[in-house]
């Protein structure tokens, strides 16, 4: 169903200070989404789980014009191909879906363009089919540059989603334009697959040196311009590399984030958070504050472990350092390990204003309380991985199917109210619909 809104209470501009989603911070957070052009948003609404056509999410999220898109339907989306967005300014409010929500299946949602919220959905790529080529990405998600087709990616943010089961990763920010900004708030990022049996090895075997089960990749090594990204109280868990890799000429917050069982590697590499630069381009500064590292189970990893490591670093890279803990129950863990020029810092390279930082003590009781797409109604596999990280368990994993593949969730229909004059901007800077999804995030989310 499709609601055009028009009449008196149009489009008003808000302030870019107000955050998109409230009591968050981070680059990006500014972005109005729906209201960031210049023309009314359009409510579109999925009631089905089709692939696609009229009331699909594709349909939604490939729109050309500002939208908001509203699940009323519980279940999983079987994809046939990537859902790819291509035209700007848009929110995917998973929080109206009805319980146990919404969840991405077989494929992953590029975001070819900006201005953009993607919150409380899962998105569960898997082993396929089809088989691929191990140079192809099979990612569950991408804010990528913008090729032919596409607007460049910038103003993105990743809220409350829970992200697993990718041939190659989780999630990349690659190739964007001069001061793209995105952030990554307070997501689970979990078991990327290691060698998926999917995937088609360069020369009928992987490579020597290729790696694999990969979580997050920020910056690209042959970029010439600088972008801002902040990761923020997200929960990384057995995810063998890039926890985050940060790579050539990018601004990172890396901040209060959990980063669980690492390492797993058949190509030994042992980092968890890795700035990485292998060229001439400009430097990376980042911020790496009350982080939690915590070793998971000894077997088939590489000892000792490293928390944080950097390799190759341009001359004028920074790297801000600081309360970040580790845990070595199951195993050794060195906290800093440089290849090359040492980039540490005394002081925060990335500016801090606006950032709330958590006490690294504090950081591993609030990420496991409040990350993922439904934090108060988490699916079977979210339950499962919090479980495994309190209680030292689990571990990198090839294919869905050994931890019992996706679960079957119950397909439940619930309209979400349109509130009155929905665009109507009360005294907070809040529009009346915005007010309505805030408070419906509460109930899924806390």
């Amino acid at each position: 169903m499709q609601f055009g809104i028009s009449g008196a209470y149009t489009f008003i501009p808000i302030p870019s200070t107000l955050p998109i989603v409230p009591g968050a911070f981070g680059f990006g957070m500014g972005t109005r989404g729906p209201y960031a052009g210049s023309a009314t948003p359009t409510i579109l609404t999925v009631d089905n789980l089709n692939d696609s056509g009229n009331g699909s999410l594709r349909a939604g999220l490939e729109a050309a014009f500002p939208r908001f898109i509203l699940p009323q339907i519980s279940g999983n989306v079987n994809l046939a191909s990537d859902i790819t967005i291509v035209n700007p300014y848009f929110t995917l409010a998973g929080q109206t879906a009805p319980s146990p929500g919404l969840t991405v299946k077989n494929f992953g949602i590029q975001i070819l363009a900006h201005d953009g919220l993607i919150q409380h959905v899962r998105i569960r790529a898997g082993d396929g089919p089809p088989l691929i080529p191990q140079t192809q990405d099979h990612d569950a998600s991408t804010i990528y540059g913008g090729p032919t087709g596409g607007e460049a990616a910038y103003n993105i943010v990743f809220d409350h989603c829970s992200l697993s089961w990718a041939q190659d990763k989780l999630s990349i920010f690659y190739s964007v334009p001069l001061d793209s900004v995105a952030t990554y708030w307070r997501n689970i990022f979990s078991e990327s697959l290691y060698r998926a049996i999917n995937i088609i090895p360069q020369g009928g075997s992987w490579a020597s040196g290729a790696p694999s089960s990969l979580a997050l990749s920020l910056g690209r090594g042959d970029s010439i311009t600088a972008s801002y990204v902040s990761v923020l109280q997200n929960l990384f868990a057995h995810n063998s590399d890039r926890n985050p890799e940060i790579q050539g000429p990018i601004r990172v917050h890396f901040i209060n984030n959990v980063v669980y069982d690492w390492g797993k590697d058949a190509n030994n590499y042992p980092w968890g958070t890795f700035l990485f630069n292998s060229g001439p381009d400009e430097p990376c500064l980042v911020d790496v504050i009350g982080n939690v590292y915590i070793a998971g189970p000894v077997t088939g990893s590489f000892l000792p472990l490293i928390a944080i490591g950097t390799w190759n670093q341009h001359p004028s890279a920074l790297l801000y350092r600081t309360d970040n803990i580790i845990d070595q129950t199951k195993q050794a863990i060195t906290l800093f390990d440089a290849h090359g020029p040492d980039p540490t810092t005394g002081s925060p390279p990335v500016s801090l204003t606006g950032i709330t930082v958590l006490a690294g003590s504090a950081t591993k009781a609030s990420v496991l309380a409040n990350c993922g797409a439904r934090p108060l109604d988490r699916d079977a596999v979210d339950q499962r991985i919090i479980s495994e990280v309190t209680n030292y368990t689990g571990n990198v994993i090839s294919s869905q199917n050994s931890v019992g593949g996706w679960p079957t969730l119950a397909v439940n229909t619930a309209a979400f109210t349109i509130p009155a004059n929905p665009h109507q901007v009360q005294p907070g800077g809040y529009t009346n619909l915005e007010i309505a999804l805030h408070n419906r995030a509460t109930v899924v989310g806390g």
